[in-house]
């Protein structure tokens, strides 16, 4: 009797073909640049962390299955991420986060690429910015944060700032950044209720602008340049201070208002929504409703008279 040919076609055994595996599409730059910001606000940074995790692990299960040992280990880094987020103290909340991302890193992070807590590195500009930030608030019952919001918020005794204008302050001068973060926390400590009290928020600012002076005097040039970009403090009088120069050492005079309609004195009124992005957006986010001209320059350089003249064109401001 003859033998039956077998046919090697799609669905023989010597034809199948394997399986192609599903392309993951998770963003390990966004996650690696979590990782850096851990210096600054350490459980909040981790739960941000986290929620990536939480978030690509239906992609990364696609591409790379767990067994039954890896699954538990991922239903063990989803309950301790809960734990994290319902902890009462910062020690409870560092510990449950940390146990969560590395259950995390242990599936899938040499899969894809991940940094390790163990291993990550702050970016230099991060913490040029923590300690910007803790200058500004020492003497005070307030601490800096960070926020996914588009604004900065007041939660109890912590002003957190948006992550969005820590991501382009990091590469600016610690200094610029802490002109900012006094400027936010003037604001803060002068708001009783839903009014400002503009005097008493002048009078804060002008305080802290003097400790940023003597700050900078104290600590070098390092703290005046980033990516050789200057920056020019303002003290109370209006006056640049002595020893403030650019990366190339050139001493810079004041910021004036050479083509500008109005005085350094003029308070600045917000009338709308931000209408600017990118750079100009982080520089506009700086502008606090009744701030001078003078102050606002202060943080902002010279690309900030472009940018006043823009916004109040746009009617988005009003200058007085």
């Amino acid at each position: 009797m003859a033998r039956r040919r077998r046919f090697g076609g799609m669905f023989g055994r010597r034809g199948a073909a394997k399986p192609k595996p599903i392309k993951t599409n998770v963003d390990t730059k966004g996650l690696k640049r979590l990782y850096t910001w851990l210096p600054f606000d350490e459980p909040f940074v981790l739960r941000l962390i986290t929620d990536w995790w939480a978030a690509s692990a239906f992609h990364l299960q696609r591409s790379y299955p767990l067994d039954a040992a890896g699954k538990k280990s991922l239903d063990r880094a989803s309950k301790a991420a809960i734990l994290g987020g319902g902890a009462s103290t910062r020690p409870e909340k560092v510990h449950a986060f940390q146990t969560s991302v590395r259950l995390y890193e242990k599936l899938w992070a040499s899969s894809i690429g991940a940094p390790l807590l163990e291993s990550a590195e702050p970016a230099k500009g991060v913490v040029g910015l923590s300690d910007a930030a803790r200058m500004v608030e020492s003497g005070t019952n307030y601490e800096f944060g960070i926020t996914k919001a588009d604004s900065e918020e007041l939660t109890g005794a912590t002003i957190r700032i948006p992550v969005k204008w820590l991501e382009s302050a990091a590469g600016q001068p610690p200094a610029t950044a802490a002109l900012h973060f006094a400027t936010v926390l003037a604001q803060v400590q002068a708001t009783r209720g839903d009014e400002m009290d503009f005097a008493e928020f002048i009078k804060l600012l002008e305080s802290k602008q003097s400790q940023i002076v003597a700050w900078i005097k104290s600590s070098g040039s390092t703290l005046r340049t980033g990516r050789g970009v200057p920056v020019t403090p303002v003290t109370p009088t209006g006056q640049t201070p002595t020893g403030t120069s650019s990366a190339a050492g050139r001493k810079r005079a004041p910021v004036s208002t050479g083509g500008l309609p109005f005085p350094l004195t003029a308070s600045i009124t917000l009338k709308g929504k931000n209408p600017f992005k990118g750079s100009r957006g982080a520089m506009f986010d700086r502008i606090v409703d009744g701030m001078t001209v003078q102050t606002f320059l202060a943080l902002s350089g010279s690309p900030g008279k472009r940018l006043l003249v823009r916004a109040k064109a746009k009617g988005v401001i009003d200058i007085q």
